[in-house]
């Protein structure tokens, strides 16, 4: 059995479930989330007579010859409990297939992202879970085939814990997330290009601390945030998590990247999220923030941009419609941010946005052209900072709205409001940006 891996679970999970191989997902196919808590007395109670019905296994078998200290104890009941809101979580979303590490090698490594459930203990719940006695789980144990490399543990509701959670009448709501999850990520700088640093530990600071505590803030909020999906009319149920958002800092350093990830509204297509989402019941808009690098990148230098939009660049032999090759100005400029030496060649997939009779030497002069007074700061790596210029601000503007009673759902530089609050949010960014950068910022609700 060959497993997929959906990238965007992947990232979620980047230093917890999928440590001990490579392997991909299918649709329909999960990693384990072994942060997941029972959010309702119903839950409680399903995890409670799982334990029960396991202690009373250990004993009926003599798999036990003393009781658990109490450190050992306490793991045990965490690990349970994840496993069974994790499958009970599965079952009621229709997820197929669930993905357990067993590897000792990946249950021995210790970081402040891996859940205690990840331990010694997790491979001998499974298989009495898994036990034909008890029937609480099915398991298929992971194992090494030749032509398809690494099979991992997957693991699915059995008969019985189906029965169980049908019984108690559980659905979505029923099910919370364990708030000890670590939501400050640090990656090492990508050892290619294309490849993505891995999360590596840090000390804990005053300022880690910090932002710890107002994710903390931030994620109360979203869970207790009223958000569906409707679609022609109806609401449609199983699609309004994750919810539970983590900073991604980047190379290594707390002042490179820094953005918010992990909200289920990210995923969606953006027609599907203006359409479809509801916060409180109402109808949604996105606002974002126009040509944030830009403007960020002036607000650093302390200089007054003298343009309206910084993508307009005057080109060799088009000066009369400089907006013609707008979108790959913007893509070409991005690059020249965050690239550490002058492009030798022009970014990918830029052949029909810009124009192919300019070489790349001739685009980037346009562009330091145009942008003369923060010309030394293009090809010094620094769009890595300005995205944690952007992600300070925006947790300052989540943080401010959550106060003034607004639900803000944040994807990277543009935030999702109610109608009804379009215009007293559109202010508070106006207000942050300017109190962070100096400048005025150029805000555009979304019709995409």
């Amino acid at each position: 059995m060959t497993i997929h891996t959906k990238p965007s679970r992947v990232e979620a999970l980047d230093n917890c479930a999928h440590l001990d191989g490579d392997t991909e997902a299918q649709s329909g196919d999960e990693f384990f989330n072994p942060w997941r808590l029972p959010a309702s007395p119903a839950a409680r109670q399903l995890v409670a007579d799982v334990i029960e019905q396991f202690q009373t296994f250990e004993t009926m078998r003599q798999v036990r010859q003393r009781k658990r200290r109490a450190k050992d104890l306490a793991i045990f009941e965490q690990t349970v409990t994840a496993l069974i809101c994790d499958l009970a979580h599965a079952e009621l979303t229709g997820v197929n297939w669930i993905a357990v590490p067993r590897s000792k090698t990946v249950l021995a490594r210790k970081s402040r992202y891996l859940s205690p459930v990840f331990g010694k203990q997790l491979p001998t719940v499974l298989d009495i879970l898994a036990d034909p006695d008890l029937r609480l789980i099915e398991q298929m144990v992971g194992h090494w085939d030749f032509y398809a490399g690494n099979q991992r543990t997957m693991v699915q509701a059995g008969e019985h814990l189906r029965t169980m959670i049908l019984n108690l009448g559980l659905t979505l709501r029923d099910f919370g997330t364990n708030h000890q999850e670590e939501t400050i990520i640090l990656k090492a700088p990508p050892k290619t290009p294309v490849s993505s640093g891995k999360a590596v530990d840090y000390p804990e600071t005053e300022t880690t601390s910090r932002m710890r505590a107002e994710m903390e803030t931030l994620n109360r909020g979203m869970e207790g945030a009223d958000l569906k999906v409707v679609m022609e009319g109806q609401e449609v149920t199983g699609l309004t998590e994750p919810r539970r958002l983590r900073r991604v800092f980047t190379y290594g350093s707390f002042t490179s990247g820094g953005r918010l990830f992990g909200g289920f509204w990210e995923e969606m297509p953006k027609h599907f999220r203006r359409t479809a989402l509801r916060i409180d019941g109402e109808e949604t808009v996105e606002l974002d923030y126009g040509q944030m690098a830009l403007r960020l990148l002036y607000g650093e230098a302390g200089v007054i941009p003298s343009w309206t939009d910084g993508y307009l660049v005057p080109l060799p032999g088009l000066e009369g419609d400089p907006g013609l090759f707008r979108d790959g100005m913007k893509v070409l400029i991005n690059a020249m941010l965050f690239s550490k030496s002058p492009l030798s060649r022009k970014p990918k997939d830029t052949k029909k946005l810009l124009p192919g009779f300019l070489s790349i030497q001739q685009l980037t002069e346009a562009v330091l052209g145009t942008h003369r007074p923060v010309a030394h700061l293009f090809h010094s790596g620094i769009g890595h900072h300005l995205q944690f210029l952007e992600s300070e601000l925006m947790v300052d503007l989540l943080l401010i709205a959550g106060d003034r009673g607004i639900t803000a759902l944040p994807i990277h530089d543009s935030i999702i409001v109610e109608r009804s609050h379009e215009m007293e949010a559109k202010t508070l960014m106006e207000e942050v940006f300017h109190r962070r950068t100096g400048l005025v910022p150029v805000i555009k609700a979304s019709t995409d």
